[in-house]
This record gives structure tokens, C-alpha cells and sequence, in this order.
């Protein structure tokens, strides 16, 4: 599935099972976790999760993306790499290839690179 839609909102990230990467907050280096995260500050590194990866909108990631579904309005420079649904929002833009299962598209964002989507179980993904 490939879309363009006009407008969503964000899906928040909560519960007992899951990471914050505050604003104003930056990692040098590479961050794995078995759970959700929501990155609103900034990563150098590579970035994977068996969860699911929110960025939000000063959310950025120079480094490779590998999870099990992101929602993105920040950016990312880097391959992403999602085993199910990727949605980029209006705010957010990509650099780099994408492997995933299902993409939706928001109009205004910006992408640069190639996509590739499998309908089984995407390569990378853990």
C-alpha cells in the first residue's frame, strides 16, 4: 500500500514499555532496544528497535533506521528499514533508501532516495 493522505495525527507512543529521547537531548552512537521509543532529539548512529519508532517533528536520526514500524516527522538521513507499516508525516523529511512492508506518504514531505516494498517479511527488520 502507497498513499498520499492530507492529514493524521500523530500516533503517541505510551505505556510501561518504552524509551524517550528527550528535546535538547543527543546520542552519540547506537541505540538497540527490545521496546518502543520516541526520539524527539537528535541521534548519530544507527537506530533499531523490535518496537515501534515515533520521531517527532525535531526529531533527527543520521544513521540507519531498522524497527518494526516508524511513524516519522523529524528526519532521517540514512536507510530505513521497517518490517511492517512506515508513515511519514507532512513535517518529515528522508534521505536514504526504504525497505518496508506498507508506506503512507503525507503531502509536504520530502523524500530522496529509493523504496522497496516486500510483502513479506522486510530484510534488516528484527
Amino acid at each position: 500500500f502507497m498513499g498520499i493522505i492530507s492529514s493524521k495525527t500523530e500516533t503517541p507512543v505510551t505505556g510501561a514499555d518504552y524509551c524517550t529521547l528527550s528535546v535538547g537531548t543527543s546520542v552519540q552512537g547506537e541505540i538497540n532496544t527490545d521496546s518502543n521509543i520516541r526520539i524527539d532529539g537528535t541521534v548519530n548512529g544507527p537506530v533499531t528497535s523490535k518496537g515501534r519508532v515515533v520521531i517527532g517533528e525535531k526529531g533527527n536520526i543520521v544513521g540507519n533506521l531498522t524497527c518494526a514500524a516508524a511513524d516519522v516527522s523529524g528526519s532521517v538521513t540514512g536507510n530505513v528499514s521497517v518490517k511492517g507499516e512506515l508513515l511519514v508525516r507532512k513535517s518529515a523529511s528522508l534521505s536514504g533508501d526504504l525497505h518496508c512492508l506498507s508506506i503512507t506518504i503525507e503531502m509536504g514531505a520530502s523524500f530522496n532516495g529509493n523504496c522497496t516494498m516486500n510483502r513479506t517479511e522486510t530484510v534488516g527488520a528484527k
